[in-house]
This record gives structure tokens, sequence and C-alpha cells, in this order.
């Protein structure tokens, strides 16, 4: 098991949308018998806004009918927004801060022949001490092309947030050695954002070794220390039966898509 620790980041919280619209967007079509791993890009520049988007094309037709609904309903939700806001009356107060940004980046990795796992990083600014950031992660049987849930991955999925909660907690209680003061995460944080509840671990990958967990910024440390990121093994989780058909060893861990 290893924990990555990110850097601060700058980032209006748009995960509640973003959650809605991956359910919303969801078709019934075939995967495509094809895949050349490339993106789509969305690039949009008022007075109001500054837009920079993008989603992967895995080859699956649902996953990237999905990954374009859900890129370009933000975006043009986005948009809505600050112009019903910029044509308010009063907003000459708030005239120097627009452009409002919008960015939305992605990182499409196969850890299996079975799965292809899509991490979005949604960072907006508009205005404050910073910006926002959300994370959301989906993960894809290449077969049918529907999303995994932690029950298609997991027999005992309880007893796998368990695991989660627990591998969490012991990794993120270390001391940071890369801050100035070698402080760790503040206990009552890191506590509230482990308790064993599947909606602490909705943002998940799966990687060839396991899974990788993501928590939000403000999860379980404070903004300062940036969205922290641990990995938890396929040992560390025999208990709760992971599928075997969803890993395998021979997986090309390497293949990823950053545009």
């Amino acid at each position: 098991m290893s924990v990555i620790r990110f850097a601060p980041f700058r980032c209006l919280c748009l995960l509640s949308l973003a959650l809605a619209l991956f359910a919303s967007s969801a078709v019934g079509e075939e995967p495509s018998p094809t895949a050349e791993k490339e993106a789509n890009v969305i690039r949009r520049t008022t007075e109001f806004v500054d837009i920079n988007a993008s989603w992967p094309i895995v080859g699956i037709a649902r996953v990237d009918d999905e990954s374009r609904a859900f890129v370009t309903g933000l975006a043009d939700r986005f948009e809505q927004e600050i112009e019903a806001l910029a044509a308010e009356p009063g907003v000459e107060e708030i005239a120097h801060l627009f452009p409002y940004e919008l960015s939305i980046s992605h990182e499409a990795t196969y850890p299996s022949p079975r799965v292809a796992s899509i991490l979005w990083n949604i960072w907006s600014f508009t205005g404050g001490a910073h910006g926002m950031l959300d994370i959301v992660a989906n993960n894809y049987d290449r077969s049918t092309g529907y999303p995994l849930l932690l029950e298609d991955l997991f027999v005992d999925p309880d007893l796998a947030v368990l695991q989660f909660s627990k591998a969490a907690r012991r990794v993120l209680a270390e001391p940071d050695e890369g801050s100035e003061d070698g402080a760790g995460i503040p206990d009552e944080m890191l506590m509230a954002g482990t308790e064993p509840v599947e909606d602490n671990f909705r943002t998940f990958i799966v990687i060839p070794s396991g899974i990788r967990l993501h928590f939000q910024p403000y999860q379980v440390a404070p903004w300062a220390a940036g969205p922290q990121t641990v990995d938890v093994s396929l040992d560390e989780l025999q208990a709760a039966k992971p599928n075997p058909e969803f890993w395998d060893a021979e997986a090309p861990a390497g293949e990823t898509s950053k545009p």
C-alpha cells in the first residue's frame, strides 16, 4: 500500500452536478470493436468565462457518449450560470473577477483487459481566496461499457469499505515528511472523512495492484494539504473477495491517456 500526497490545488463545487450528469447521460449502446485512444477538447473564451475541457475517446460507444455528455453538460451549465450572473444588477462590483474559469481534465487508464477507468479533475474559479476542485472517478467493464460498482468488484463490498477505511487511516495518519513541521493530517478531519461508509469511498479507480482511493479537498485534510490519494493492494482486500475477472497481472498497466 502506498500514498500519494499532492501539492495544493487552487480550485465552485460542481460535484453534485457532475454526478447527476453521469446518472442522466447513460445510454445503452454496444461497445465499439476498435479503439483509438485520443481526446476531444472544448475551448470557450468570452468576456465572462474561460472554459478549457477535454474528455477521452476509449472506443466504447456507451462510455464515450457518457463522457461527452458529462463534459459538455458541465461546460454548458457553467457558461449559462455565469452569463446569468453577469446580467444581474450590481455585477459591476465583481466585474474585475471576470472571466470566471472552468477546467476539466482527465486521465484514462486501462488496468486490465476488462477495465477502463477515467479520473476527472474539475477545477473552477469564481472569485474568493482560491478556486474549487472536485474529483470524479468512473470505472467501466470494457466488454459491456457499463459502470463497475463496488458490488461488481467485490463479493463483500461492505467489507471492502471497512478495509478502505482501515488502510486510509493507517496511511494518512503517518507524519508528512514533506511538510515544514512534519505534522500529519488533523485527527478529527481524518476520522470523519474515512468513516467506513460507502459515500466516503465513492471516488476510486481500479489499478493493476488493487484500488486507488481519491479523497476530495477538505474531506480528510485541510485545503493546504491538497487532495489525498491512497493505494490499497489486493492482498489487503482478500477478505472482501475481489472478483479476479477485473484484475489481470498481464494487463498493460502503463497504458494511459492524459490530454
